[in-house]
């Protein structure tokens, strides 16, 4: 006698999410691209079977390496939320190419009760040979995946060998020319200019202020394959970061690198070996050896979600370094990015100690939980206060489309009723039947887009006083994690800190901390245990996105 499985019990109403995905971009711009056929043929399925469609969910251009996709992640969320207890796609490798990241999604799925079909491979079951074939099929799929890789990898590495470069866009100085490097007469004489000038001591950045003041910026490229097709990039000023990128490219000497290894290009040089050497030598001299001192920089809290109060720019991580007969003490202070490439003369707001701000960060959650009605104040977000005005006017658009789907039903019925007497002219008529049961249809699309959106608003925000009562629950850790879970807590709780650093005579620092709307307390153990990072807060969830 066969063993017995636990299986749960088939849902009454198939509610049916849809995933469609491509790769490569030129598909996702033809005038019927794979992707409009992917959606028609799960569409014309779920009308077959009589299956609700709860919505589309569509990565345009993106590989199904991992799962790192927007449309997957608001996939999966939706399927946390239980929005669907179905999804379908044409094939499998439609949702993943890697054998465990499928395997991954569908144990998830499976937990939520979610059911997962593919159109192209129906003969799949839910038993032993069921999954041993699915497994089976993406062994092939994650197979061909990497022999794609394989084979670009080699063609790219066999045009550097032969002299050519790899791809990417054309360092500044040169244009692609039938897929070859070619001289810019006028931006040869920039590049030449920029080592010339560090050669004879300039900094960096001064070497950047001189090229914008003299009315330079990087020249305009136009990508002309691949998904990115014509996007624009340069047109912006120089800064510190593009001039040492600049210094330390070796295709200027005549070279093409692919990975570690360096070829002798067909390309002609901009620059003498002895004065690129001299830069290298001068470029190594200023670099602080790596690794020296304490802390490491990933021990920072508050990377990523620190932002310049006046320009807005992140602000990254500055180490001042203080040579004592012990060795090298470092110290740590957060930076705007626009000084740090652009000189402190491009924003005010400077730098700050690190240890300085991250203590206050930590002692202003021990305050505002035992202080409830001014973190209620300060939890009462713009985007919080948007949304509530916005599932008002959601369920108003609802009343308003169900009084005219009323009407435009009572409207038919009269009409059927007209036909069935035989008055008036049939064909009239016909078309009268024709046009309102459009607009019924319509109608019921706008409603079902108005519950779609009505659902996610509802569901994504917690108020204040939740937001309390979950941290009540978490700030007790902070003082018992290590500084990696620290930080993966803070990012959890905070989505950013705007510090606005004050200038004489009379400014004050002003410093705002902007809250997730996600309650964190659900992730904290998943967080704790390493398993997640920010699990499950994606673009279209949370209400500060």
């Amino acid at each position: 006698m066969p063993r017995k499985k636990n299986q749960p019990d088939k849902p009454e109403k198939i509610k049916t999410a849809l995933y469609c995905r491509v790769s490569t971009y030129d598909q996702t711009v033809l005038d019927f691209s794979s992707l409009d056929s992917q959606e028609q043929s799960l569409k014309d399925w779920c009308k077959q079977e009589g299956w609700q469609v709860y919505d589309v969910y569509t990565d345009k251009g993106i590989s199904a390496k991992d799962l790192n996709r927007p449309a997957l992640k608001r996939l999966r969320n939706d399927a946390h939320s239980g929005k669907f207890n179905q999804i379908i796609y044409t094939k499998m490798d439609r949702l993943s190419r890697s054998l465990r990241d499928h395997l991954f999604l569908s144990d998830e799925f499976e937990g939520l009760n979610i059911i997962t079909q593919s159109k192209s491979e129906p003969f799949i079951g839910d038993g032993v040979m069921g999954r041993m074939f699915h497994q089976m099929l993406m062994v092939f799929s994650e197979m061909e995946r990497q022999m794609i890789a394989e084979r670009n990898h080699e063609k790219a590495y066999q045009a550097a060998k032969a002299g050519r470069p790899p791809g990417g866009r054309a360092p500044i100085g040169y244009d692609y020319v039938k897929s070859k490097l070619k001289i810019n007469s006028g931006d040869k004489a920039l590049v030449q200019r920029i080592f010339t000038e560090y050669a004879d001591g300039e900094k960096p950045i001064k070497i950047a202020e001189g090229l914008n003041a003299d009315g330079y910026s990087t020249p305009i490229r136009v990508t002309q394959k691949g998904r990115n097709k014509g996007k624009k990039h340069g047109g912006k000023e120089f800064d510190k970061r593009i001039v040492l990128q600049i210094l330390a490219n070796r295709t200027y000497l005549g070279l093409i690198k692919f990975h570690d290894e360096e070829f002798t290009g067909k390309h002609t040089p901009i620059i003498s070996k002895s004065l690129f050497k001299k830069s290298e030598r001068m470029r190594k001299k200023k670099t602080v050896h790596r690794g020296l001192g304490m802390p490491k920089t990933s021990d920072l809290l508050l990377l990523g979600i620190i932002h310049c109060g006046y320009c807005g720019s992140n602000m990254t991580s500055v180490p001042s370094h203080k040579r004592t007969k012990a060795g090298v003490n470092i110290h740590y202070y957060y930076r705007c990015t626009k000084v740090v490439h652009s000189g402190a003369k491009a924003c005010k707001g400077g730098q700050i100690s690190a240890k300085s701000i991250e203590g206050f960060i930590t002692d202003w959650l021990e305050m505002f939980i035992n202080n409830d009605q001014e973190f209620h104040n300060t939890t009462e977000t713009d985007a919080q206060l948007s949304d509530v005005k916005r599932l008002k006017e959601l369920k108003s658009n609802k009343s308003s489309l169900s009084k005219n789907l009323k009407s435009k039903n009572s409207e038919l019925n009269n009409l059927m009723n007209i036909a069935k007497a035989g008055g008036g002219k049939i064909k009239e008529i016909a078309n009268e039947i024709k046009t309102t049961s459009q607009s019924i249809a319509q109608i019921e699309n706008q409603i079902n887009a108005v519950e779609l959106e009505m659902d996610i608003v509802s569901s994504r925000s917690i108020t204040p006083n939740e937001l309390i009562e979950s941290l009540k629950k978490i700030v007790p850790y902070l003082t018992k994690v290590s500084r990696e879970e620290l930080r993966n807590i803070l990012n959890l709780i905070i989505r950013n800190v705007h510090v606005k650093k004050p200038t004489p005579p009379n400014e004050k620092w002003a410093i705002t901390v902007n809250v997730w709307s996600q309650d964190p307390s659900n992730y904290i153990m998943d967080v704790l245990s390493g398993s997640c990072y920010r699990p499950l807060l994606y673009p279209g969830q949370d209400s500060n996105l």
